[in-house]
């Protein structure tokens, strides 16, 4: 196995990365993450603080993994999809609200990505709602529930329209 390879473009503030994964211009990936063996993070894409993606993972363009997610081995995150992390998002920078970000306990909600789950582009994964095992998220989906094992999902809010073989994928079957 080769060495990482990180564009000199990157920002990478963690020592976390495993080998042949490569790191493309732009991508920043934050402190405390473990990028795994032979991923790829794209360009502009934004892994957050103690994300841990596992091996042959692949980030696309644009996306944004929020703070203590987990992504599971052979998991596809699309182009500008998102993985957030706070159900209820208020400005820390407000007065009114600054107490709310003093401890992660009180908005903090991690979300787990299941083996060889797919986002699609633009598809966007409410904190807390995990996805499982082999489930496919549509193009421009909102995730509001967690989704189950292989199931399809599609829509704001997402809601199944059926089961992927897990050996196949969603196969042919436009989202």
């Amino acid at each position: 196995m080769s060495s990482p390879w990180i564009d000199s473009k990157a920002k990478v503030e963690t020592k976390y990365i495993g080998p042949n994964t490569d790191i493309c211009a732009f991508a920043w990936i934050m402190k405390n993450s473990r990028i795994g063996v032979n991923c790829l993070i794209c360009g502009f894409a934004t892994v957050d603080e103690d994300v841990i993606i596992e091996d042959d993972v692949s980030v696309m363009n644009g996306a944004y993994v929020a703070r203590g997610a987990r992504v599971l081995r052979g998991s596809f995150i699309g182009p500008n999809a998102v993985i957030t992390d706070d159900k209820y998002p208020r400005s820390p920078r407000a007065p009114e609200y600054r107490f709310r970000y003093e401890s992660t306990e009180r908005w903090h909600r991690s979300t787990k990505i299941g083996p060889f789950a797919s986002l699609g582009a633009n598809a966007t994964v409410i904190a807390g709602c995990d996805v499982g095992a082999y489930a496919v998220v549509g193009a421009g989906a909102v995730v509001t529930h967690p989704v189950p094992e292989r199931a399809q999902v599609i829509g704001v809010p997402a809601r199944i329209i059926g089961f992927v073989d897990e050996a196949r994928g969603a196969g042919d079957r436009a989202l």
